[in-house]
């Protein structure tokens, strides 16, 4: 599930529910897929990671890490996010996955045009 949009320097991947459960992983290894995201994607300014919560309710939460000088929590400020400027993190119900990263990267992409 990863794309690139090159045209602001974004990798985004999302990670379903189910994937939780058929690897046996929790939502505190999504730090390693992050790092292995920066790791084969050099180029990238910004990496989204947006997942559903492993739980069971309609939660989808989403973590944009930002490369020095880009501030993540500001470009996702219309969405109260919560972090600091390297790593700012959301959560959203009621949407699916792909409808989260959707609206982050149309918000990410405003903030950078501004």
């Amino acid at each position: 599930n990863l794309e690139k949009h090159s045209n602001i320097g974004l990798v985004t991947t999302r990670i379903a529910r189910d994937a939780f459960v058929n690897t046996g992983s929790s939502e505190s290894d999504l730090y390693d897929i992050v790092d292995e995201l920066i790791a084969k994607s050099p180029e990238a300014k910004l990496i989204l990671l947006t997942h559903e919560h492993a739980g069971g309710d309609d939660t989808v939460h989403s973590i944009l890490y930002g490369a020095k000088g880009i501030n993540a929590k500001q470009l996702l400020k219309a969405y109260n996010a919560t972090g600091d400027s390297m790593r700012a993190s959301i959560s959203m119900r009621g949407k699916t996955i792909r409808e989260v990263e959707e609206k982050i990267v149309q918000e990410v992409t405003y903030r950078l045009q501004e």
